[in-house]
C-alpha cells in the first residue's frame, strides 16, 4: 500500500516521480493492485506492469535501453553459461520480491539456489530475489524515490536495491 495518503494523480505522479501519467493504471485503484492483477494484465493484455506499493506502474523501454539490456544479458547469460552459476532473465521476467511486489529488471541472473521448486516456470511472477538486477533509467530522481518507498517495506527489497542493482544512465 501507499505511505502517504494519495488523493490525486497529482500526488501518485508526485509520489513516483516524473513519469508519464498514462503509465499509472487506475483500475484497479491506486494502492488496492495485487499481484494477481500484475499476472491477468500480462496474460489477457500482454502488457507488463509492475507492482510497487499496491500500484500499477507499466514497464516501458526506448530502444537505447533495450539495446543496452541485449548487451548486457548477453554478456551475463555467456558467463553463466560458462561457470554454470544460474540463469539471467531479459526484461519481461517478472519477479515477485515478495508477496505484493513484482519488478521488472531489465536483465537479471538467478543462481541456481535461488530457483524456486518446480523451476522458473512454476509461476509467472516467481517469488525470488535475483542476485543481480540491472535497470536502466535516464531518471535517477524516480528511481531513487520508488527504491526509498520500497526499502521500507522489506529487507529482501533492500538487499534488491542496497546492494543488487546497476543504473544505467544514457
Amino acid at each position: 500500500m501507499l505511505t502517504d495518503v494519495v488523493v490525486t494523480v497529482a500526488d501518485l505522479l508526485d509520489e513516483f516521480g516524473p513519469i508519464p501519467a498514462s503509465r499509472l493504471r487506475q483500475f484497479p485503484a491506486a494502492g488496492s493492485a495485487t499481484v494477481d492483477d500484475v499476472v491477468d494484465i500480462e496474460e489477457y493484455e500482454n502488457r507488463l506492469y509492475e507492482l510497487i506499493n499496491g500500484v500499477l506502474v507499466e514497464k516501458t523501454t526506448d530502444a537505447y535501453e533495450s539495446y543496452l539490456a541485449a548487451m548486457i544479458i548477453r554478456h551475463l547469460g555467456n558467463y553463466c553459461a560458462e561457470k554454470d552459476i544460474g540463469v539471467t532473465h531479459s526484461s519481461d521476467g517478472m519477479i515477485q520480491l515478495f508477496p505484493d511486489e513484482v519488478r521488472i529488471p531489465d536483465a537479471s541472473v538467478i543462481k541456481w539456489d535461488q530457483v524456486p521448486a518446480g523451476g522458473l516456470r512454476a509461476h509467472p511472477a516467481p517469488e525470488i530475489s535475483p542476485n543481480l538486477a540491472v535497470k536502466s533509467s535516464a531518471n535517477r530522481t524516480r528511481e531513487r524515490k520508488w527504491n526509498a518507498s520500497s526499502a521500507n517495506t522489506s529487507r529482501r527489497t533492500l538487499s534488491w536495491f542496497g546492494t543488487c542493482i546497476l543504473a544505467l544512465k544514457p
